[in-house]
C-alpha cells in the first residue's frame, strides 16, 4: 500500500514536472516569436512608448516654446497617431479573425477603429477647452475623407462597386450628414441628439450586417483571404495585450497633437477652428488615405469605397455624438453665422452630395471615374485655399499689425503738440487699443 502511494506521488509530481517543462517552453518559444515580431519593426514599440512619454511629461514642453517647434511636435504627433491607430487596426483584425468574427462583422469593426484617432482628438478637444478644434476635425475629416481620399483612390483607378451595401451605405451617409449640419445651423449640438446618434450607431451596425451579408450571399462580396500578416502570426494573447498598448499610444499621441496644433495656431494668428479643419483633420485621415490607396492599387474599389462611407458615418454617429451627448456649442466658425462657417457646412453637405450623385447617376451605378476624382482634388484644393482665406484669425492678424505699425489720428496730434517719450508714446498706444 505504501509503495503504490509512493508511485502515485512519484507520478504526479512527474506530470507536475512535464507540465512546468512544457509551460516553460511555451513560454521560451513565445518570447522569442514576441522578441522576433518587435525587431522586425522597431517603429512600432518606439511610437506607443513616445507617444505616452510625450503627452504624460514635459519634455515637449520646451520645444513647444516656440511656433517653430510646435508645428514639429504637431507633424510628429500625426506620425504617432497614424502609427499607433495601425497598431490596433492590424491587431484587431488578427484577433477578430482568430476568433471566428465574421470578416463583415471585422469589417465593420474595424471601421470604428479607423475613426479612433477623430475620436480621441476631438474628446481631447473638448476637455482642453477647444471646441473649434473638436467640431472641426469632425468636419474637416469627412469633407477630406471625400474629397482628398476618395477622390485620390478614383484618380488612381475608378471605384466600382456593387451590390447593395454602397446603396445603403451611401444613404446612411447622406443622413448622418445631413442630420450634424441641420445641429450646426441650430448653434448648439443637442444632448438628446446625441444619444439618439450613439443608439443609431449600434443600429446602423446591425443593419449593415445584415446587408452586406446579403450582398456575400448573392456573390457580390469578395472571397476571405488568409491572414498572412505579421500580426496573424502571433497568439491571441500578444494581439489583445499590443493592442491595448496600441490604444494607449492613441489616446497619448492624440493629447500631444491637440496641445501642439493650439500652440502652433495660436504663434500662427491662425484659430483653432483652421487648424482642426485643414492640419488635425487631414492627419487623422491619413489611416483612410492609407487603406484607400492601397486597396486601389490592388483593384479593391469596393474596400476603399467601403472604407471612405463608413468612417464618415462613425465619425458623425459616434464622434459626432459624443460631442452632442456633452451639450458642445457650435464655433462661430462652423455656423451660418460667417463666412467661413458658411464655407464648413456648405462643403460639409456639397462632399456628400457630390458623391453619392456620382455613384448614382453615372452610367454604372455604384462607380466614382477618374475625371471625378480629379476634380473632387480639385474641390478640396480650392476649399483650402478658401479656408485660409477666409479664418478669421488671419484677418485679425492683419489688423493688429497694421495697428501696431500705423499712429492712429489721436497719437498723430498727442505728438505735434507734445514731446512724448518713446516708452510713454508705445505705452499710450497700448492702452489705446486696449480701450478700443
Amino acid at each position: 500500500m505504501t509503495a503504490a502511494k509512493t508511485n502515485q506521488k512519484k507520478q504526479a509530481k512527474a506530470v507536475e514536472e512535464g507540465a512546468l517543462r512544457r509551460f516553460w517552453k511555451q513560454a521560451c518559444a513565445s518570447g522569442q516569436q514576441t522578441g522576433g515580431f518587435m525587431r522586425s519593426d522597431l517603429l512600432q514599440p518606439a511610437a506607443i512608448a513616445g507617444s505616452v512619454l510625450l503627452a504624460t511629461t514635459a519634455l515637449a514642453t520646451p520645444v513647444m516654446a516656440t511656433t517653430i517647434g510646435a508645428a514639429a511636435v504637431a507633424m510628429g504627433s500625426i506620425w504617432l497617431l497614424t502609427k499607433t491607430s495601425d497598431v490596433v487596426a492590424n491587431n484587431a483584425s488578427s484577433l477578430g479573425a482568430k476568433l471566428g468574427i465574421p470578416p463583415i462583422l471585422l469589417g465593420i469593426g474595424l471601421g470604428i477603429v479607423t475613426s479612433l484617432p477623430e475620436l480621441a482628438v476631438s474628446i481631447g478637444s473638448i476637455m482642453a477647452g477647444v471646441p473649434d478644434m473638436a467640431v472641426g476635425n469632425i468636419i474637416g475629416s469627412n469633407i477630406a475623407n471625400i474629397l482628398l481620399v476618395l477622390g485620390a483612390g478614383a484618380a488612381i483607378k475608378p471605384v466600382n462597386s456593387k451590390g447593395a451595401s454602397w446603396k445603403f451605405n451611401t444613404a446612411v451617409m447622406l443622413g448622418t450628414t445631413a442630420l450634424f449640419a441641420g445641429q450646426m445651423a441650430m448653434g448648439v449640438l443637442n444632448p438628446v441628439m446625441g444619444g439618439a446618434m450613439l443608439v443609431g450607431l449600434g443600429a446602423y451596425i446591425w443593419r449593415a450586417t445584415k446587408v452586406a451579408q446579403k450582398d456575400k450571399k448573392n456573390g457580390f462580396a469578395p472571397e476571405e483571404e488568409d491572414d498572412d500578416t505579421a500580426e496573424g502570426k502571433m497568439p491571441k494573447w500578444f494581439n489583445a495585450a499590443w493592442g491595448v498598448a496600441g490604444v494607449a499610444g492613441l489616446v497619448s499621441s492624440a493629447k500631444l497633437l491637440v496641445t501642439a496644433a493650439s500652440a502652433t495656431a495660436i504663434g500662427l494668428g491662425v484659430t483653432p477652428a483652421l487648424v482642426g479643419a485643414l492640419g488635425v483633420a487631414i492627419g487623422t485621415s491619413l489611416p483612410e488615405l492609407a487603406v484607400t490607396v492601397k486597396s486601389a492599387l490592388q483593384g479593391k474599389s469596393d474596400m476603399a469605397l467601403g472604407n471612405i462611407l463608413g468612417s464618415n458615418i462613425f465619425n458623425v454617429l459616434m464622434v459626432g455624438g459624443a460631442l452632442a451627448l456633452a451639450g458642445t456649442a457650435v464655433p462661430l466658425a462652423f455656423g451660418l453665422g460667417s463666412a467661413m462657417g458658411l464655407l464648413n457646412i456648405g462643403a460639409f453637405v456639397g462632399a456628400a452630395a457630390l458623391s453619392a450623385t456620382a455613384m448614382f447617376l453615372n452610367k454604372n451605378k455604384g462607380s466614382i471615374k477618374r475625371w471625378q476624382g480629379l476634380g473632387a482634388l480639385g474641390l478640396y484644393t480650392a476649399f483650402t485655399a478658401a479656408s485660409v482665406v477666409l479664418d478669421p484669425g488671419a484677418v485679425d492678424a492683419e489688423k493688429n499689425k497694421t495697428a501696431a505699425v500705423e499712429p492712429t489720428v489721436v497719437e498723430q496730434q498727442q505728438q505735434q503738440q507734445e514731446g512724448f517719450a518713446p516708452a510713454r508714446l508705445a505705452a499710450m498706444r497700448a492702452a489705446y487699443h486696449h480701450g478700443k
